[in-house]
């Protein structure tokens, strides 16, 4: 689906699946970092789409392609998707949106740590066999070691493995994650993801209140 900046009138690609239709959302234009509101198949206030120029204006690139967009607003949780397996990708893609998660997805290491760098995810799931080489699968793991406090209590990890067990919380400790699911049990993953989540987010909801009101006496 194509969505248009207000202020650049540039024309992104959306994944229209992976944002609500319920409510009304901001966008952010990543060519000139503008934000806009969004609300079921078109934007608030927006003009005609389809006006002439839109798609060779600033942010749309040289040769005139789409740009992603996935900066969401606030409050959206996002969830990143690291796998070359298809079925792994559309078992996780379906549960996540269940959730009502925004899903995206990374193809390579490189593409991967482009986002991790960029964006801040809730949700980041991974093959233990990504890309098919270990060094590629170390780059991902060192870098969530690597991850501010701050972001890594709010990211939670899963790694999808051919050899570990599920649940096993040694495996999930040594690979830096909150969870660990065999293949086998694909099958079974949505209750153990929504169940590990829910129990991920209880434990760190006291935490996440203290700081929030340490935050607030501090900007008041």
């Amino acid at each position: 689906m194509q969505v248009s900046c207000q202020k650049c009138q540039a024309q992104f690609d959306v994944a229209a699946e992976g944002l609500p239709q319920d409510r009304e959302v901001w966008l952010v234009c990543p060519g000139c970092h503008s934000p806009f509101p969004w609300r079921g198949h078109h934007e608030v206030g927006a003009g005609e789409e389809g006006r002439p120029g839109a798609a060779d204006a600033a942010g749309a690139g040289a040769n005139g392609a789409f740009v992603p967009l996935d900066v969401l607003t606030e409050g959206t949780e996002v969830a990143l998707i690291c796998a070359t397996d298809p079925q792994n990708i559309q078992v996780f893609e379906q549960i996540l949106r269940g959730m009502r998660y925004y899903v995206t997805t990374a193809r390579s290491a490189k593409e991967a740590l482009i986002k991790l760098r960029n964006d801040d995810y809730n949700v980041f799931v991974m093959d233990d066999t990504f890309q098919g080489e270990k060094s590629e699968k170390d780059i991902l793991i060192q870098f969530i070691q690597q991850m501010p406090i701050h972001l890594r209590r709010n990211c939670f990890v899963c790694i999808v493995s051919q050899d570990l067990r599920s649940l096993d919380n040694m495996a999930a400790f040594t690979h830096c994650a909150n969870l660990v699911i065999n293949v086998r049990d694909l099958s079974k993953a949505e209750a153990i993801v929504q169940r590990a989540i829910k129990e991920y987010k209880g434990f760190y909801k006291v935490f996440w209140h203290e700081i929030q009101g340490v935050e607030m006496m501090q900007s008041s």
